[in-house]
């Protein structure tokens, strides 16, 4: 996080200080640029004016026609229409004033002035001019690029240095740990950012009160909730002792106890996932124990239904995980099954360390498939059924399997059935949809 943090300001930084740098240096540039080109159109006229002067004064003088050459300029004087045929094409029907005339190997300055019936031309040749305008601009562009750079690796390292505090900031934060008291984020900071970490301390101390407010509440909820199961369990046991008790009524009193003790450990799992804890060691499990333990409440009801029960699970088949969260996991997929088939079949497979379960039921919706996962979510299909049902158990599924590590994956075709697999893996929580 600190990383992305430094990397994306450092990049923002340096751009927007490499832009603003060659704004300001391309505007000044083209000021130059402007100016010395006025500069040098000034300085070539009033060259091209004084050559001009001093052909006046050779006219007046009566001074031939041949062309005067000086520095990078001629003068010629033309009497009239048969003197203009010795000159240049391009300067024969230049009317008088100032022009800019290309000659294919530079730019000339031409005055044009005519006076007494003659008509006198001068001729500058502006090469060198355009030359130090071209080595000007090159310069200038040079400049520029130079600036670019160095204003990007001084932005990069102004902005290093203006968000260090930021990406320490943002580092302390990503290493908070839920319920950690001693943590102060505003340590060694300096004042602008000891605003934002207050802010954070203020926040985290929130968070703690708010988990311990849940923490105490949970503790709650599952004293009550005890109590009366362990009078239950209690009662259980005391009727199972008594050897006057009918074979059928020992078998309903055995059903009681089995559910009782499973909704106790279902109570302790809720609470350890709330608190972020493990629902205690990881031991031998037998998955056809588990399995068949989880399929007895449901026995009369499948039997009413007439559906039938497959199980393709060795006799051996085991893994190792926690027992509690292994059976509410299989409990709770085996109930939907029940639920929502009416004919037809339940089959229950372990193979290559992965358990499914599959049945004929309803099918689900594929749009559905994503949020069956989620609390209180319940697929069309099971809402239109009229079943009850809250729309808890697949999301303590989906919660435990997160919480272990172990893959979830769901296939299923709307009125054709759905199988569930729950894959024992650590490596982290993988879902997957699928017809």
């Amino acid at each position: 996080m600190a990383t992305a943090l430094r990397y994306t300001l450092k990049r923002r930084f340096a751009l927007h200080l490499a832009a603003f740098g060659i704004l300001c240096v391309g505007a000044l540039s083209v000021t130059l640029y402007l100016v010395t080109h006025r500069q040098e159109s000034a300085l070539i006229d009033r060259i091209v004016d004084d050559r001009m002067g001093a052909l006046v004064e050779e006219f007046a003088a009566g001074g031939a026609h041949l062309p005067r050459r000086g520095q990078n300029a001629w003068g010629y004087i033309a009497r009239g229409p048969a003197d203009r045929e010795g000159l240049p094409p391009r300067l024969r029907d230049l009317a008088p004033g100032n022009h800019a005339v290309w000659t294919g190997d530079g730019l000339d300055y031409v005055l044009v002035r005519e006076t007494e019936g003659a008509r006198l031309y001068v001729a500058y040749d502006a090469a060198n001019h355009e030359q130090r305008l071209a080595a000007f601009r090159w310069s200038l562009l040079a400049g520029l690029a130079a600036v670019a750079v160095a204003a990007a690796a001084l932005g990069s390292w102004w902005a290093g240095v203006l968000i260090r505090q930021v990406a320490d900031l943002a580092q302390r934060v990503d290493s908070l740990q839920p319920g950690a008291r001693d943590t102060k984020l505003t340590a060694n900071l300096d004042e602008e950012i000891v605003r934002l970490a207050a802010a954070f301390d203020r926040y985290q101390s929130r968070m703690i009160q708010m988990v311990e407010r849940e923490r105490e509440f949970s503790s709650n909820v599952g004293h009550e909730l005890r109590t009366p199961l362990t009078l239950i369990q209690t009662s259980c046991e005391l009727l199972m002792e008594d050897a006057n008790l009918a074979q059928r009524s020992r078998r309903h009193v055995a059903r009681i106890a089995n559910a009782a003790d499973h909704m106790n450990d279902s109570i302790k799992s809720f609470l350890v996932l709330a608190r972020e804890g493990d629902l205690g060691d990881n031991e031998r499990v037998s998955v056809r124990e588990c399995v068949l333990e989880s399929l007895e409440p449901f026995r009369e009801a499948l039997k009413q239904k007439g559906v039938e029960v497959r199980l393709e699970i060795g006799e051996h088949a085991a893994i190792h995980a926690n027992r509690e969260a292994f059976f509410i996991v299989a409990g709770n997929l085996i109930k939907n099954a029940v639920k929502y088939t009416d004919a037809g079949v339940i089959a229950v497979r372990y193979v290559g360390n992965q358990l499914y379960v599959e049945d004929t039921g309803c099918g689900i919706l594929a749009s559905d498939i994503p949020n069956i996962f989620l609390r209180f979510y319940r697929a069309r299909a099971a809402s239109e059924s009229g079943r009850e049902g809250l729309g808890l158990g697949l999301a303590i599924v989906g919660r435990i399997c997160e919480h272990y590590g172990w893959a979830l994956g769901v296939q299923s075709a709307l009125g054709q059935g759905t199988t569930v697999s729950v894959e024992f893996i650590r490596p982290g929580h993988l879902f997957e949809a699928g017809r």
